[in-house]
């Protein structure tokens, strides 16, 4: 299952659908849609929206992942010509908000990716039900085998953990009792199973993902399930599903891993990380006679502790340029950024020191190209919410064009 960063704009390269004919070549479809649907099964996105070919036969979503942290599936409708029939694919991805994640904390249902679809975070205990293993005979019922072991490799094909004994759950299931103590990326488990004391060792790979919310990735997707060749079982660790058997795959035999590579729980992996660029103020002009905008808040995340603006401004006459103002909120009451008088230096028991209502002006752009510059701050106790207000000083009778955008980060 595929993951990606909260915020991020999902375009090319990301969730794509590739269509091909019955001699494998690739091919357009009539008509593309998709709908983007939540954990819950409401939607997430518009309804039926025309999907964006790249090149032949291969489409992608251009979607923002401005949703809350969790699981998610993107419905394909695809046509294949005008007036036809048309038949749904779906796939499964994941979006992580850092925030939904904090140190320390009991990590809630919603911020845990959904079980069946095969990506972990970094960090977790797996038990039943996770990696699972489903052994059936060739009748198609559940049966036991005489030993059944499980090792991870890592997305280089080094193994992460040692060559260890599954554990038993029911009549022919098994699951890897796995403590996830490695970063994002793509892994593989490798199943070895022996059916009876005398027979050979068999063995079959199957991937999965992890994500580990302070770097997040996109990983590919985990392979579909399939017998096992010349195995007395039939194979199926994604469902209890049964598949016929016959004939061998000619899949090389897998070797065994003769090493390990020491792995360290991680500490503190999720406390620090940083909110991406998200857009605060769409660029547009500034309001006249020298009105500030009147954008939303930005919610300030758990633990975020200081924020950047970028400003990209044009002016509207020469001579103009911006002014800009903090506003925090508490929850309840909203207020203007502070400036204390430092030239007042305490040489005294009791001395007074001015304190103003802190505007910033921007600089005097030379000509009419945009220029950019960042305002920077740290997060007062209590803030909740925060906003970078912006008004025309130069020449308020002709104000030019402003737009802002935000990123937040952790200590």
């Amino acid at each position: 299952m595929t993951a990606f960063l909260v915020r991020s704009y999902l375009e090319r390269g990301d969730l794509r659908l590739y269509l091909s004919n019955w001699s494998g070549y690739a091919q357009d479809a009539a008509s593309v849609r998709y709908t983007v649907f939540a954990r819950d099964g409401s939607k997430a996105s518009g309804t039926r929206l025309a999907a964006i070919r790249r090149r032949t036969g291969e489409y992608y979503v251009p979607w923002i992942a401005d949703v809350p942290n969790g699981n998610y599936r993107v419905e394909w409708e695809i046509q294949e010509e005008f007036g036809g029939p048309s038949f749904k694919k779906t796939d499964f991805f994941f979006v992580v908000d850092p925030s939904s994640y904090p140190c320390g904390r009991p990590v809630g249902h919603d911020a845990i990716p959904a079980p069946g679809q095969f990506t972990f975070l970094t960090g977790q205990a797996l038990g039943a039900g996770d990696l699972p293993l489903f052994l059936r005979n060739s009748s198609g019922f559940l049966q036991d085998a005489f030993a059944v072991f499980w090792t991870v490799f890592g997305p280089c094909g080094r193994c992460v953990t040692r060559r260890t004994a599954a554990v038993r759950s029911a009549v022919g299931t098994y699951f890897a009792p796995w403590y996830v103590g490695v970063g994002s990326g793509d892994y593989v488990i490798q199943w070895e199973f022996q059916q009876d004391q005398l027979s050979p060792l068999e063995s079959v790979r199957l991937g999965f993902s992890v994500v580990c919310p302070s770097a997040p990735f996109v990983p590919s997707k985990p392979t579909l399930c399939m017998p096992v060749c010349g195995s007395a079982f039939m194979l199926c660790p994604y469902s209890p599903v049964i598949f016929p058997s016959g004939g061998c795959c000619g899949a090389p035999a897998l070797a065994l891993c003769s090493g390990t590579v020491p792995v360290t729980p991680p500490t503190n992996m999720c406390c620090d990380y940083e909110v991406p660029r998200v857009i605060h103020l769409a660029t547009g002009p500034i309001p006249p006679s020298g009105n500030f905008t009147d954008q939303a808040s930005y919610v300030i995340p758990p633990r975020i502790r200081k924020v950047a603006f970028y400003v990209t401004y044009v002016h509207g006459a020469p001579g103009g340029y911006p002014v800009v103002r903090l506003m925090w909120g508490d929850g309840v009451a909203e207020t203007q950024e502070t400036l204390i008088d430092t030239s007042v230096v305490p040489s005294q028991p009791v001395t007074s020191q001015n304190m103003y209502l802190q505007d910033l002006d921007g600089p005097i752009p030379p000509d009419g190209s945009p220029i950019s510059f960042i305002v920077e701050t740290r997060i007062p106790g209590g803030a909740r919410t925060v906003r970078l207000i912006a008004a025309e000083k130069g020449v308020p009778g002709a104000p030019g064009t402003i737009g802002i955008t935000l990123t937040a980060a952790t200590d």
